[in-house]
């Protein structure tokens, strides 16, 4: 999918995202996803993917497409592109 470049494990707005781990991966044009800035969502609170890759900036990592849920709540895109520009999904599945 593409290289790993910052990983955030916080809290934004509370009352509109709250907790979250988001890996961060840009990706090359070529691929199964169109090129760009990525961030995937963990919803699981121990950040499982994003603690093992963040500290690896520079990572190749894979994604399945249909592991991914694209963030639509205009709000929590709002609050998520002010932190970090870039394409939001939940990520449910494996990071390898």
């Amino acid at each position: 999918m593409g290289t790993v470049y910052f990983a955030f494990i916080g809290e934004l707005d509370p009352y509109v995202v709250g907790d979250v781990c988001i890996l961060f991966v840009d990706v090359a044009a070529g691929g199964a996803f169109d090129a760009g800035a990525y961030g995937l969502i963990e919803r699981d609170p121990m950040c499982t993917f994003t603690a093992r890759f963040g500290d690896r900036r520079g990572a190749t990592v894979r994604v399945a497409a249909a592991d991914l849920e694209a963030v639509t709540a205009p709000e929590a895109l709002r609050e998520l592109e002010d932190f970090e520009p870039a394409r939001y999904y939940d990520l449910d599945g494996p990071v390898t």
